[in-house]
């Protein structure tokens, strides 16, 4: 195996968790990736949660090669919070401190 990129993504902020999860799957299976969760454990303590997801994505290329992608989501304190969207309030989730997005 080659290792031809590897990526990282840290982000502090307001998010949908559900949303950007759901988004980053759906991504993954467009682009004709197969995708098994082997990974996907959530620790709560008090009013927040971490939690860590891993994925293995693999595409077949050709009959001789096929791409790999290790995805890893480590997320630390994540807060449910209200906001206001349009006038409209929702549900979503603050990173108090990151989201590690590793492949």
């Amino acid at each position: 195996k080659d290792m031809i990129i590897k990526e990282k993504v840290d982000y502090t902020g307001i998010f949908s968790w559900s949303s950007f999860y759901g988004y980053a799957h759906s991504w993954l299976s467009e682009e004709e990736f197969g995708v098994v969760e082997e990974k996907y454990a959530e620790k709560v303590s008090g009013n927040s949660k971490e939690i860590d997801v891993e994925w293995k994505a693999t595409k077949d290329v050709s009959d001789y090669f096929k791409m790999e992608l290790a995805v890893k989501f480590e997320i630390k304190n994540l807060v449910d919070v209200e906001v206001e969207i349009d006038g409209k309030k929702k549900k979503m989730q603050a990173l108090m401190k990151k989201l590690f997005m590793d492949s």
